[in-house]
């Protein structure tokens, strides 16, 4: 039997970690070869404290984003266009959250029953300052680590260290705090191919995912004489593209063959055999049973 015509895309991204540990997570549904497009990124730090609020993007604000998020997505689709943005960004004291959906077309090249969705956009990356209400959120490692780092740049009781416990220099920790941006997802690019796999039948469905990488891994220990304060900020991004059974990989391709008007007619007709064989063996059985007690 044919697989059914939706194709069920799902990025999942795990991002930023200081307790608690905040997820960032990108969920993409393709249905009628549109892609509709979830995201939720955030970054909680203890290098800057923030104000709580709560904003949706409106007007010019919005419209710098969609433009932005076009631009970015055109440069690993050539084709594919984006509409129909919606974006929330909040804040708490440590942590602020980017909420927003969107849609992206012109992907799914179509040759009889084959469909082929071009996903290379997922490793997309918005590399500009988004400010609304003076609340920057996109460069958030630049807008609110890195100046935080800037006052111990010469001193001798700080302390810096990446990716673990590996020890750097000033220069290199506010190198890594200045790139961090929650729009960056660049370690996405990895051929999909070279993703683990799995297969599930029974959900009909094609899994890929990526183990977490930590695309940010940033602490800044304060050895006074009197007192040791640490200071941390990560962000780490682990991804999920579920499709449907049997789905094959070609390059930045996802291949899969769509349903025709017969599918739904040849189950039904499927499921209409198996319940009269039931029907009929169920009946013949008590026909014997009631022999067997007559003979008796």
């Amino acid at each position: 039997m044919k697989i059914l015509p939706t194709l069920l895309i799902g990025l999942i991204i795990l991002c930023v970690i200081y307790s608690p540990v905040s997820a960032e997570k990108i969920y993409v549904q393709l249905n009628d070869q549109i892609a509709e497009v979830q995201i939720t990124s955030s970054i909680s730090q203890n290098f800057t404290r923030l104000n709580t609020s709560s904003m949706d993007l409106t007007g010019e604000d919005l419209a710098e984003f969609r433009d932005s998020l076009q631009s970015a997505i055109e440069t690993k689709s050539t084709q594919a266009v984006v509409s129909d943005p919606s974006v929330r960004v909040s804040t708490s004291e440590t942590r602020l959250n980017l909420t927003f959906s969107f849609k992206v077309r012109n992907i799914t090249l179509v040759s009889g029953d084959i469909e082929k969705v071009d996903v290379a956009w997922r490793s997309f990356k918005v590399s500009k300052n988004l400010v609304a209400q003076n609340l920057s959120f996109n460069m958030v490692g630049n807008a609110y680590v890195k100046p935080a780092l800037e006052p111990y740049s010469n001193s001798t009781w700080a302390r810096f260290y990446i990716n673990g416990n590996r020890s750097v220099f000033y220069e290199e920790a506010a190198d890594a705090a200045g790139n961090a941006t929650l729009l960056d997802f660049e370690v996405l690019s990895s051929p999909l191919s070279s993703w683990n796999k799995t297969l599930d039948p029974e959900h009909q469905k094609t899994t890929w995912f990526l183990p977490s990488v930590k695309a940010l891994d940033l602490r800044m220990t304060i050895e006074e004489p009197n007192e040791t304060r640490t200071y941390v900020s990560s962000i780490e991004l682990s991804s999920e593209i579920v499709g449907p059974s049997f789905a094959a990989i070609e390059g930045d391709r996802i291949v899969y063959t769509r349903a025709t008007s017969e599918e739904p007619l040849m189950l039904a007709i499927v499921i209409i055999v198996l319940v009269l064989a039931i029907g009929v063996y169920i009946y013949h059985r008590r026909i014997s049973q009631k022999q067997l007690r007559t003979k008796r």
